[in-house]
């Protein structure tokens, strides 16, 4: 595992929306350093940085979940392995 800038400690959290569905959503956290991902009424999973703002989940080492800037905005995409999803983070809080 790569360790984490302050900056992208600090830029990745929030909720990421991909639906409207109240399951469509994918809450990344920030504690000590680390990175958790939790889909709303699910259990959160510790996220490993390989490099470059891409991740694994624990327990799924083949799955990528990658983190961008585009427009101004931070977006998420899952790749398990082919693409799953994108999401674009909240600004509301």
């Amino acid at each position: 595992q790569i360790p984490l800038s302050p900056d992208d400690i600090a830029a990745l959290p929030g909720m990421y929306i991909f639906g409207s569905g109240a399951n469509q959503q994918i809450e990344v956290t920030a504690r000590q350093g680390q990175l958790t991902w939790t889909r709303k009424a699910s259990m959160g999973r510790p996220l490993f940085h390989l490099g470059n703002r891409e991740f694994y989940p624990c327990g799924a080492p083949a799955a990528r979940i990658r983190f961008r800037e585009a427009a101004g905005a931070i977006e998420m995409t899952v790749h398990d392995p082919d693409l799953v999803l994108t999401a674009e983070r909240s600004e509301s809080k």
